[in-house]
Order: structure tokens, then sequence, then C-alpha cells
């Protein structure tokens, strides 16, 4: 019961999309050796390739959350001509 409560958290797109996300950022950082990595002392070492794992991440968030709120979109909209 617990392991399902644990997969169904990490298959939510809003998680997915904040780990893709924070990925992207520490890659990024990482490849760029901006300004706010020296001025906070952030020191991270990531592999470039995490850079294209994280754009694969955010993206397919994204498309999960459009399709969902087009379904659920067309449900109200199914749900109104119904009542009418």
């Amino acid at each position: 019961m617990k392991l399902k409560k644990l997969f169904s958290f990490f298959n939510l797109p809003s998680v997915k999309l904040i780990t893709g996300i924070v990925l992207l950022v520490s890659g990024v950082l990482e490849l760029s050796d901006s300004a706010l990595e020296k001025l906070f002392g952030i020191d991270l070492r990531i592999h470039h390739g995490i850079i294209i794992f994280a754009i694969t991440k955010v993206l397919g968030s994204v498309a999960e959350i459009l399709e969902g709120s087009e379904k659920v979109s067309n449900a109200r909209k199914e749900k109104k001509a119904i009542h009418k």
C-alpha cells in the first residue's frame, strides 16, 4: 500500500516537472559557471548530459499537464452539454 502511494507520488506530473527543472538548473549552472554559483558558493558538478535528461523530463511533464488540462476542459464541456 505504501509503495503504491510512493509510486503514485513520483508519477505526478508536478513532481516530474519540479525534478526536471531542478536538474536543468543545476546542469546549466555547472555548464555556465554562472555568477550565482560564485556568489552563493554552490559547487555543482554534474555531467553535461543531465541537461538533455532534464529537458526531456520538463517537456514530458508539461505535455502531461496540458493533456490533463485538456481532458478536464473537455469533460466540463460535455457535462454542460448534458445538463442543457
